[in-house]
C-alpha cells in the first residue's frame, strides 16, 4: 500500500547556534499498511505546530511548512474520507428515512465544524465577514445540504459502486463552472482530466 508523507531535514546551525526553520520537501514512498496510521499521527503534529515555535524545554527551533506544496495532502485526505462517507453511510442508512439521516450526519458535521473554529480562536472573526461573504457561504451551504439530501437518497436506491461514481461527476462540473464563474484558465490537460472522469463514470455506471 502505498502513502504519501513529508520528510524534513534539519538545516546547519548558525555561529550564534540558532537552529534555522526545517526545510520540508514532500516525496511519495511505498509504505506498508501498518506504518500509515504512525504517517498520519506525525503529519497532525507537524500541521498543529507550522508557524509556532517549539515549546520550551525543545531546542529552539521554527517548524514551517510550504502550504502551497500541501494542498495535495489536504486533497488525498479529503478523497479519503470521502470514500469513508459513503461506505459508512450505506451502513448508517439502512431502515431509516434518507433525509433524517443527512439531519443526524449534519448535526456532527455542525458540532465537528464549530468546535475547530472554536479551539482555533476562528471566532473573532466573524465580525470581519462582509455581506458578500455570508450570501456566497449561505448558497454554498444549500448547496451542499441539497447535494447531501440527493445523495443519501441515491445511496438509500442504488449501490456505493454506482453512486459513487456519478457523484465524482462533481469534478468536471466544478472545472467547468470554475472557467465560467471564475474566469480560470482552462488547460489541455485539465480538459482531458475533466473528460477522463466522464468517461470513466460512464464504464462504472455500465
Amino acid at each position: 500500500m502505498t502513502a504519501f508523507f513529508c520528510s524534513f531535514q534539519r538545516t546547519s546551525i548558525t555561529a550564534k547556534k540558532r537552529a534555522q526553520p526545517f526545510d520540508f520537501g514532500c516525496r511519495a514512498r511505498a509504505l506498508p499498511t501498518q506504518n500509515i496510521l504512525s504517517i498520519g499521527a506525525n503529519l497532525a503534529l507537524l500541521l498543529r505546530l507550522r508557524g509556532r515555535p517549539v515549546r520550551a524545554g525543545w531546542p529552539r527551533m521554527s517548524l514551517t511548512l510550504k502550504l502551497d506544496a500541501m494542498w495535495w495532502l489536504y486533497a488525498l485526505l479529503s478523497a479519503v474520507f470521502a470514500a469513508l462517507t459513503a461506505v459508512l453511510a450505506k451502513i448508517g442508512i439502512r431502515g431509516v428515512d434518507s433525509n433524517l439521516a443527512t439531519a443526524i450526519r449534519t448535526v456532527v458535521i455542525l458540532v465537528l465544524a464549530w468546535g475547530i473554529v472554536y479551539f482555533q480562536g476562528g471566532l473573532a472573526q466573524l465580525g470581519q465577514l462582509t455581506r458578500a461573504n455570508l450570501l456566497f457561504l449561505g448558497l454554498s451551504g444549500l448547496a451542499t445540504g441539497l447535494s447531501w439530501l440527493c445523495y443519501f437518497r441515491a445511496l438509500q436506491l442504488g449501490t456505493v459502486a454506482q453512486v459513487a461514481p456519478v457523484d465524482k461527476l462533481s469534478v468536471a462540473l466544478a472545472i467547468g463552472l470554475s472557467v465560467v464563474f471564475l474566469g480560470e484558465k482552462l488547460t489541455w490537460h485539465t480538459s482531458l482530466g475533466a473528460a477522463l472522469i466522464i468517461g470513466g463514470t460512464l464504464v462504472l455506471i455500465r
